[in-house]
């Protein structure tokens, strides 16, 4: 497996790819509760599956993980957001292919998990949490990415 670490200058061009995560407020959860959230990259990594291909596509297997920084609307530091995305779609560019993501909110009062398939849909599931954030569900509505690196999304905790 040939491994390509990226730095903040490559985040640009996956950027799609990491805004498939969103970030977190430390602010402890409460059911029904929508927070809008930011997230700004700061490495990312691909790890290609045997030889790999032109540009930013991606092969069957092979995987985008990232380091992100998280900020409340005031650009108040909250905590770090960790991904692991996995193309498990044909061959495809970055921003067109199928990804299986887990992310991995690692928050002052503690942390929360969402997963799912990227591909059409924008929508992740939250699988839980722990510490303030124990037993939390609902799910994370994906935004758009607004400049080089950076998203905002919005999570719905039910």
């Amino acid at each position: 497996m040939t491994r390509r670490t990226l730095v903040a200058t490559a985040a640009t061009t996956l950027a799609a790819a990491a805004a498939a995560v969103p970030a977190l407020t430390a602010a402890q959860a409460t059911s029904g509760t929508s927070l809008t959230v930011h997230a700004q990259i700061r490495s990312v990594t691909i790890d290609h599956r045997g030889a790999r291909v032109k540009g930013t596509a991606l092969k069957t297997g092979d995987a985008v993980l990232t380091r992100q920084a998280l900020t409340d609307d005031v650009g108040t530091a909250i905590g770090t957001l960790y991904t692991h995305c996995t193309n498990v779609g044909s061959k495809a560019p970055l921003f067109k292919a199928t990804m299986s993501c887990i992310v991995h909110y690692d928050l002052t009062d503690g942390q929360i998990t969402a997963s799912g398939i990227l591909d059409r849909s924008s929508t992740l599931a939250i699988i839980g949490g722990t510490k303030a954030h124990s037993g939390a569900s609902g799910d994370v509505t994906v935004g758009e990415k607004e400049q080089a690196g950076k998203t905002t999304d919005v999570l719905h905790l039910g």
